[in-house]
């Protein structure tokens, strides 16, 4: 119960804004939760250095959370993969961040097709990504 009042200020804080308070909280999640709760809590923490500009603070985390969650299937990491797509877009690595969003792609549609809204998305980014890598076929 504790981990998930803690999880839940860093979101609290995530949502107002305040990154800095809300890694806080995500740090302390990482360090005591198990291990696969760790990626969602990893990928928070990637997401908020994300917003603050910090690239290398959160391809790490974002990292680590793809290696958790390759450990275990049954989870559904479509939002990371969205999150490293996003990241790799943004530093104009096109190709790679469409690998990013077809993999999200693919794993939501298997995982939670019913969330179209996140679907339409990833469908969005990956065609930005072919756009920009001028490959219209």
């Amino acid at each position: 119960m504790y981990s998930e009042v803690i999880f839940n200020l860093g979101n609290c804080y995530y949502r107002l804004k305040d990154y800095d308070s809300a890694i806080k909280y995500y740090e302390i999640e990482v360090q005591e939760e198990e291990e696969k709760q760790k990626g969602q809590r990893l990928n928070n923490l990637g997401s908020c250095y994300a917003k603050k500009q910090q690239t290398q603070l959160s391809l790490k985390s974002f990292s680590e959370s793809l290696k958790i969650y390759q450990k275990y299937p049954e989870i559904d990491c479509s939002n990371l993969l969205n999150n490293l797509g996003t990241l790799y877009f943004k530093a104009s690595m096109h190709d790679t961040a469409a690998k990013y969003f077809s993999e999200s792609i693919n794993t939501r549609k298997l995982k939670s097709p019913d969330n179209e809204e996140m679907l339409y998305f990833s469908y969005f980014k990956m065609g930005q990504c072919l756009k920009k890598s001028k490959k219209y076929e």
